[in-house]
């Protein structure tokens, strides 16, 4: 997957996996297949930005149905 991710991390500087990009492609690659096994494919996008909070991380995943995962 040849997506870009962008962290907004907020004020917040907790040390977590999301720093490391190859986990996160790894973490993308298994959201998107999860994606796609739901049904429409994730709508092209240039990037995915992942809401990091110590307690919690939001990606949110366009199909192409104008749906979100």
């Amino acid at each position: 997957m040849d997506l870009e991710m962008r962290v907004d991390a907020g004020e917040y500087d907790a040390p977590t996996p999301w720093a490391d990009p190859a986990w996160r492609r790894e973490a993308m690659a298994w959201a998107r297949d999860a994606a796609v096994a739901r049904g429409p494919e994730p709508r092209p996008v240039r990037e995915w930005l992942a809401r990091l909070r110590p307690w919690s991380v939001v990606v949110r995943i366009p199909l192409a149905d104008g749906s979100t995962v």
